[in-house]
C-alpha cells in the first residue's frame, strides 16, 4: 500500500512547531476511511489564540509526479478562501479540527492508479 503525504495549512498558521496539527489516524494512507485534522493554537506562532472567526484549510497532496515539496497536486482550496466545505470546526479551547470524510484518491480526485 502506497502512502499519499498530505499537507495541510491552516489559514494564517504559517510556523509550525510542537504538535500544531495531530493527524487521526496519526499513520495518514491513502485508502482511510476518514482523517480528521486537529489544530492546536497554543503551538505554532500562536496567532490564532483567542480567535472567533472561521479558520479555513488549504489542501492538497505530493505525489509521485511533484517536482519538490513545495509542488502541491490536487489543490482542492483556494488559499484565503471562505468556502464553506473547507470550514474547520470549532471545538473549543483554541482547537479547530477538519475532516475528509472518505478516502483520500477520491477527495483529490485522483485517478491515475500509477501516481502515488
Amino acid at each position: 500500500m502506497k502512502n499519499i503525504y498530505l499537507f495541510i495549512f491552516v489559514l494564517l498558521a504559517f510556523q509550525t512547531n510542537a504538535q500544531l496539527l495531530v493527524s487521526s489516524p496519526s499513520f495518514i494512507t491513502e485508502t482511510n476511511a476518514s482523517t480528521t485534522i486537529t489544530a492546536d493554537a497554543s503551538f505554532g506562532n500562536k496567532k490564532l489564540i483567542g480567535n472567533s472567526n472561521d479558520i479555513s484549510v488549504h489542501i492538497g497532496v505530493i505525489t509521485s509526479l511533484s517536482t519538490s515539496s513545495a509542488d502541491w497536486k490536487y489543490v482542492t482550496s483556494t488559499w484565503g478562501s471562505s468556502d464553506a466545505k473547507f470550514k474547520c470546526v470549532a471545538l473549543g479551547n483554541n482547537k479547530w479540527s477538519y475532516t475528509i470524510n472518505t478516502n483520500l484518491r477520491s477527495f483529490f480526485g485522483m485517478t491515475d492508479v500509477s501516481e502515488k
